[in-house]
């Protein structure tokens, strides 16, 4: 089971926690590789912990191409410690077919329906722990959880998709529309005139 952490390798982004995660990983599941990807403060402590594990690479690879190069990988691991808006991590690896396992943090919350397109856990090493090895230990559910990953990435969150939804705002910013907060104004008044 080949497993992706490619992200900007800072703290913040759950690169302390991941190393404990995978340490723990390694030591149970002889099934598995992990690939660390990215630059970053944190990237040498990636080279300190797994040097001496084969099962282990720590590489970069080119932002431009993320989707292309998480296409090797089975599960996309996001461990992020703070909230983000909407993570292109998380994208890049729904769209390349990746079972994603992340953090329940702001944002991230917007982008995965748990068990369905991805399976969310706390920011602590068991959770994840037990995330992972959920999808490494069903590979049929796996395989389920990554197509709906890039179903989802192709029905809700594609550049088509995006373009679309932004050309209907402006069209009604343009054209003096009522919009969508405007409308929801108007129905709360009249749901605290009815109480």
């Amino acid at each position: 089971v080949r497993i992706i952490f490619a992200r900007r390798l800072v703290a913040e982004k759950g690169t302390r926690l991941a190393i404990e995660v995978f340490k723990e990983l390694l030591l149970r599941h002889r099934n598995i590789q992990i690939t660390i990807a990215g630059e970053g403060e944190d990237k040498s402590l990636f080279t300190q912990n797994f040097s001496q594990d084969s099962r282990v690479t720590v590489t970069s690879y080119d932002v431009e191409s993320a989707t292309k190069f998480h296409r090797d990988f089975d599960i996309a691991f996001v461990p992020s410690v703070c909230g983000e808006a909407t993570s292109f991590s998380i994208l890049e690896a729904m769209s390349a077919g990746c079972a994603v396992v992340a953090t329940n943090m702001f944002g991230i919350i917007t982008e995965i329906i748990p068990m369905h397109n991805g399976v969310l856990c706390f920011p602590e090493k068991d959770s994840l722990v037990a995330g992972v090895e959920y999808l490494i230990e069903n590979p049929a559910r796996r395989v389920e959880i990554q197509r709906n990953a890039w179903k989802t990435c192709q029905e809700g969150f594609s550049i088509e998709a995006w373009r679309s939804r932004w050309k209907a705002i402006f069209k009604e910013m343009i054209n003096g529309k009522e919009t969508a907060q405007d409308k929801m104004k108007k129905r709360t008044k009249r749901f605290y005139y009815f109480l």
